[in-house]
């Protein structure tokens, strides 16, 4: 029996409105969202409860639109999460939810030419098991054993070069080697509200066994940006909450939004 003590929270950073959103246990702490961003903490049995589900969200681009993408997809995520039975396959609950959302903010966007669009980076934890899932570029990572393991695999340009790269063996100076650019960092290519348009990407799955002493970190990358990613693993022996990290990473200059979910097995 395994039993989890979660921390979330959001602050807005140097941003005019917070384009982020988060579903923590099931529930919507950012409905409707709070400018300034949210904080809260918790425990849980996830055996007891049925599972419990955790998601983090990032609006796309600099419009109203983010912010609603953002906010529909953890709404939409939170009222299926009754589907997630225990003959349900998480992986298959996680494609067609996320398939679902894209064609809803696609159809949203065929018919009013507004981009409404958002990352997605979600786990699940049920049966001493873990399932994740990831589109777009907000990470999500696993501490155990003294190390930091990204679990999540990015979709932006920079990622998807390195991935052809590696594929296809290519070295630097061979015909065919994806150059890499400053700005391929902040290109995101697949994301909810775009997936049709990138049909060569999949969406990312992980999955494996709890254990006690684990830490699962889910974030916007606002966090990310703010620090170098083993800082992590400081932040993990130092007992720091998510509300902390948050915090921190906004008041780095020109600060995007920081959310963040910390998830502790005990």
């Amino acid at each position: 029996m395994f039993k989890l003590k979660f921390s979330a929270a959001s602050a807005i950073g140097s941003r005019r409105e917070n384009q982020d959103n988060l579903l923590v246990n099931g529930v919507l702490p950012m409905d409707p969202v709070e400018e300034n961003g949210c904080s809260l903490k918790g425990e849980a049995d996830p055996d007891k409860e049925g599972g419990c589900l955790f998601a983090v969200f990032d609006g796309v681009g600099s419009t109203p639109e983010a912010s609603s993408a953002a906010m529909y997809a953890a709404s939409y995520m939170q009222k299926q999460k009754h589907l997630l039975s225990e003959d349900a396959s998480p992986n298959e609950w996680f494609a067609e939810t996320f398939d679902r959302i894209d064609a809803d903010l696609t159809e949203e966007y065929n018919r009013t030419s507004l981009l409404g669009a958002c990352t997605v980076t979600a786990l699940y934890i049920k049966n001493g098991r873990y399932y994740f899932a990831n589109l777009g570029d907000s990470p999500a990572f696993l501490i155990q054993n003294g190390q930091v393991l990204e679990l999540s695999q990015r979709h932006n340009l920079k990622a998807i070069k390195e991935r052809y790269n590696a594929a296809m063996g290519f070295v630097p100076g061979d015909v065919g080697y994806q150059i890499e650019e400053p700005k391929d960092k902040r290109t995101l290519k697949y994301y909810l509200g775009n997936c049709r348009a990138y049909p060569s990407e999949k969406l990312f799955y992980a999955e494996g066994e709890i254990q006690r002493k684990q830490t699962f970190i889910l974030c916007s990358d606002g966090i990310t940006n703010a620090f170098p990613e083993h800082a992590l693993l400081s932040f993990s022996r130092l007992r720091v909450n998510a509300e902390e990290i948050a915090a921190y990473s906004a008041e780095a200059p020109n600060a995007d939004n920081c959310t963040c979910i910390l998830i502790r097995i005990c």
